[in-house]
């Protein structure tokens, strides 16, 4: 397992993404997560990577595409799947990129940023 060490540099960052397979996308369901947007995932998918995300509402558009978790024993749970079943990661690190790119981009997307926009 790699883990990154904190960048506040963009440049730095997207660098870092790429390096990893797999990226764990934690998030506690809270009045104030739920707010919050898959950002973390859609950045990881974009990079090559494999996002396992947790159940919060967040990450709801990731729940039907790759494994969720709740608890630490869920996490531990997928992260071992990940080490026993890493031969099919490739696969699914290109599914989730693939589902970046065909359905999250701005293209795909202008008419909810324009309705939002316009009030």
């Amino acid at each position: 397992m790699k883990i990154a060490p904190w960048t506040d540099n963009q440049d730095e960052y997207r660098r870092l993404l790429a390096t990893c397979d797999v990226h764990v996308c934690p998030l506690y369901e809270t009045p104030w997560s739920a707010g919050k947007s898959d950002w973390k995932a859609l950045d990881a998918a974009a990079a090559g990577a494999w996002p396992i995300v947790s159940t919060a509402t967040a990450y709801s558009p990731w729940h039907e595409r790759t494994m969720t978790c709740t608890t630490a024993k869920d996490w531990l749970k997928a992260l071992k799947w990940v080490v026993r079943h890493r031969d099919e990661i490739p696969q699914l690190a290109k599914e989730a990129k693939d589902y970046v790119w065909s359905q999250r981009l701005i293209g795909q997307n202008i008419t909810y940023w324009r309705e939002a926009v316009a009030g």
